[in-house]
């Protein structure tokens, strides 16, 4: 490819951004492309020509990520994909001759937040008292199942199914993950009738005009459990989910896999069968003592 051919770092990323991130969810493909223009607008990388970066030029940005602007490593992490995807598409397409890759920071995992069970009373209780009330609900649904906080507000959007299979269990049915994968949640007694109680909420439900609300209800919960924990969001919900099933229930990685929508268990998936029995064992066994 002759040099006045080749395309910029913006032009190509405004050109391959649908294709990039065609089987990823809505939010996903805006997180990256958000991440990816970030990366642009850092030392005018945007008007550089996509042939000349070098892994050099992601480990000075991580830096100015981590030390100058003060992410987390995770965050950090989370830009340096995005932008890794984009240039693995510009070497699939042929257009620079090797991927620029850089290694991910290591995440100091022993770091990461747990909802103790007087916070999880606290944060219920303290939704529940709120003007928003549904936000206890979102919350019990996420400590039970381990939902994604957009799962479930696509759950109550009507986005999802509720299911209740020849045995009475009920199962929530998300046709896409944040992954791109579906996804079957069982749940319990306790998730069910957070989730019969979200899917009645009568006037109509857009998360996008909640959201407001909700993040509003959550930092006052931060500031009365919590103030100025940063790690205090609603995702621990997710973390303790996982927590419980590996330290309460001593299920393996692969089983927790499942249950959370995890793709990197797949391979090992393959020569384990998990019985719907078993998920609504384990689905009952979530609920607090």
């Amino acid at each position: 490819m002759s040099k006045s051919n080749v395309p910029t770092y913006k032009s190509y990323l405004t050109d391959s951004k649908d294709r990039i991130w065609q089987n990823a969810t809505p939010k996903h493909k805006s997180e990256s492309v958000i991440r990816c223009a970030r990366f642009g607008e850092f030392r005018q990388n945007d008007t550089r020509l996509i042939t000349d970066f070098k892994r050099n030029d992601l480990h000075v940005y991580m830096d100015h990520l981590i030390n100058v602007r003060n992410l987390t490593d995770s965050t950090a992490n989370r830009h340096l994909v995005a932008v890794g995807a984009l240039f693995q598409s510009a070497y699939e397409d042929e257009i620079i001759t090797r991927p620029v890759k850089a290694k991910l920071y290591k995440e100091d995992r022993n770091r990461m937040r747990v909802f103790s069970d007087t916070e999880v009373d606290q944060i219920i209780r303290l939704a529940r008292a709120s003007d928003h009330p549904w936000i206890a609900d979102m919350c019990v649904l996420s400590l039970n199942t381990g939902m994604r906080l957009g799962e479930i507000a696509k759950f109550i959007e009507g986005e999802a199914d509720f299911e209740i299979d020849e045995d009475d269990f009920a199962w929530i049915h998300l046709p896409k993950t944040k992954n791109g994968d579906r996804r079957y949640v069982p749940l319990n007694d306790d998730a069910r009738a957070a989730g019969e109680a979200l899917r009645a909420i009568k006037e109509p439900f857009r998360w996008v005009s909640r959201q407001k609300a909700f993040y509003t209800v959550w930092g006052k919960i931060r500031d009365k459990i919590a103030r100025g924990d940063k790690e205090f969001v609603f995702h621990v919900f997710r973390h303790t989910a996982a927590t419980k099933m590996a330290n309460d229930l001593n299920l393996n990685s692969i089983v927790i896999g499942m249950m959370l929508g995890h793709r990197d268990t797949s391979t090992t998936a393959k020569y384990i069968k998990l019985k719907t029995a078993t998920m609504k064992q384990v689905a009952k066994e979530m609920k607090r003592d």
